[in-house]
């Protein structure tokens, strides 16, 4: 048995079922930078919340591009094919909406697209 294995055994015992996976599941909703914070008894900025990420966030034109082609699930190789620009420059894109949406995956950046999307938008390649 790992080492973890058997911390998280005694964990769970010590704890109980549900209050321990009502703590891994908050543990894993941390950001690297907050767990590192909490792992040595720092301060660290307050997650974002739900109602933090569903407030509108003001996007500029190149981010929502950006953020229309990740909800079409690309890569960031795809997203600087269709917007003539380097992969690594899509990658900075990413990474700068993970940071100024709060999230911590592409998959957390689509849905938020998906939910925020306004009511005439077309996507990426409307139109207007």
């Amino acid at each position: 048995m790992h080492i973890h294995d058997e911390c998280q055994t005694q964990l769970q015992g010590a704890l109980g079922d549900e209050p321990f996976a009502t703590a891994a599941q908050a543990g894993s909703e941390l950001t690297c930078e907050e767990a590192v914070a909490y792992a040595l008894g720092r301060p660290h900025p307050p997650t974002p919340t739900s109602a933090d990420r569903n407030a509108p966030t003001p996007l500029t034109r190149r981010e929502q591009e950006v953020v229309d082609l990740l909800a079409l699930g690309l890569t960031n190789k795809e997203i600087a094919a269709k917007l003539v620009i380097s992969p690594r420059t899509a990658g900075a894109h990413v990474a700068n909406l993970l940071a100024k949406l709060g999230f911590t995956s592409r998959t957390q950046i689509a849905t938020w697209a998906v939910e925020h999307q306004a009511p005439n938008h077309q996507g990426p390649n409307s139109r207007r």
